[in-house]
């Protein structure tokens, strides 16, 4: 993979020891189009600051049959419930404001085959 690969990409995000990251995953990842892709994880590192980040994964979703795929993104917060959904509401905000700079066919991609999950 080259500089502009997924895994250059996820490094904006914080990870620690206790991160993982599915090659399966990434390969869902290499193929979005990359620059649209780091406008949202930048969108996703910028929400991060100030943000108490135990773990972020990269997990695939998958279902054979219909031939459906998705990467996830799975960011651990330690936030308490009422906290946690105020920062979710942030980030949604935060992704929807990056993918409005991005071509239309792109935002569907990404709306189709990425998932973000953040989990307390």
């Amino acid at each position: 993979m080259n500089e502009q690969s997924p895994p250059y990409l996820l490094s904006d995000l914080p990870m620690s020891g206790r991160n993982e990251i599915d090659p399966q995953a990434l390969a869902i990842l290499a193929k979005f189009n990359q620059p649209s892709l780091k406008l949202v994880l930048s969108a996703i590192a910028e929400w991060t600051q100030g943000v108490h980040v135990i773990s972020v994964n990269a997990i695939a979703a998958r279902e054979p049959e219909d031939t459906w795929e998705e990467a996830v993104l799975e960011i651990r917060i330690d936030a308490k419930t009422s906290e946690a959904l105020s920062l979710w509401n942030k980030l949604s905000q935060s992704i929807d404001k990056a993918k409005a700079n991005i071509a239309v066919h792109d935002r569907k991609m990404l709306d189709s085959k990425l998932g973000i999950q953040v989990i307390w």
